[in-house]
């Protein structure tokens, strides 16, 4: 029956968990604001950093269980920046009336007058991953832990491109049996910069009825944003796979994109 059946008659073991994972985050947060007669200005800017010593997700050496730790005896060896961890964040949003006939009351003022404008910029910079190793290799160590660094995995923007946006050769499998060097969370992902526009007009038809026309437009400038990117290692010495970059062997690649420009137009009739 087991020991379990002395503590709780019918069961036959009984588990206990405990997460004991510590996380801090520190920010600094600043916002403005200016309302004038025909526009409002708001502007935010956070400049953050969220840390931890555990990931959900991520497991202990051969035990698969999430949120374990990898190094439980040193701790500050897990302790690295999480993968929600986005540095820097700016977004501003501009309602803006446009003036053209807004004092004027005849038929061409109200078809063409007091349209407004709405403009919402964002722009942040990629959150934290880990590079993982994918090569199945018996002497491969790294499988149940983390590669070797050997070099800095980030490369200058100028340098980035969809097939290589990190400095792959940074990373190499451990072939002994020992932990990797490699920090928890290890190469930052791409960013993004959106900018949404609206143009909207409120038609009044009778004292308690209007039809509110609206137009929007999201990603303007069909701005191609990158999302993830590939961070698992591959045996390059298998002849399926080929280099790392390429579309057999993704590795450093670039693999899911932001939408599109995406464009509607509605109408709304209010009473």
């Amino acid at each position: 029956m087991g020991t379990a059946a002395l503590i709780r008659p019918g069961f036959s073991s009984i588990n206990w968990r405990m997460s004991d994972g510590s996380g801090q985050y520190h920010s600094l947060q600043t916002r403005f604001e200016r309302r004038l007669r025909s526009a409002q200005l708001q502007v935010s800017y956070t400049w953050g950093h969220a840390i931890s010593d555990a990931e959900q997700g991520q497991s202990a050496v051969g035990v698969g269980n999430p949120g374990s730790f990898h190094f439980l005896s040193n701790r500050k060896l897990d302790k690295s920046s999480t993968t929600f961890d986005i540095r820097q964040r700016l977004t501003s949003a501009v309602v803006y009336e446009l003036p053209f006939l807004r004092n004027q009351h005849n038929v061409l003022a109200k078809a063409l007058g007091a349209w407004q404008t709405n403009f919402i910029f964002t722009a942040q910079t990629g959150n934290a991953t880990q590079v993982s190793d994918g090569t199945g290799r018996s002497d491969s160590w790294s499988r149940f832990d983390r590669p070797d660094l050997v070099a800095t995995p980030d490369l200058p923007r100028g340098d980035r491109t969809e097939a290589h946006f990190f400095n792959t050769d940074a990373f190499q499998v451990v072939r002994s049996p020992r932990f990797g060097t490699a920090p928890r969370m290890m190469v930052r992902q791409p960013g993004l910069w959106n900018l949404d526009f609206t143009l909207s007009k409120r038609f009044r038809m009778m004292e308690r009825a209007a039809l509110v026309v609206r137009a929007d437009a999201y990603n303007v400038f069909n701005h191609a944003n990158w999302r993830s990117i590939d961070t698992t290692i591959r045996d390059t010495t298998n002849p399926n796979i080929g280099p790392a970059g390429t579309l057999l062997n993704p590795y450093g690649r670039v693999n899911t994109f932001g939408d599109p420009r995406e464009m509607q137009v509605s109408l709304k009739f209010e009473f």
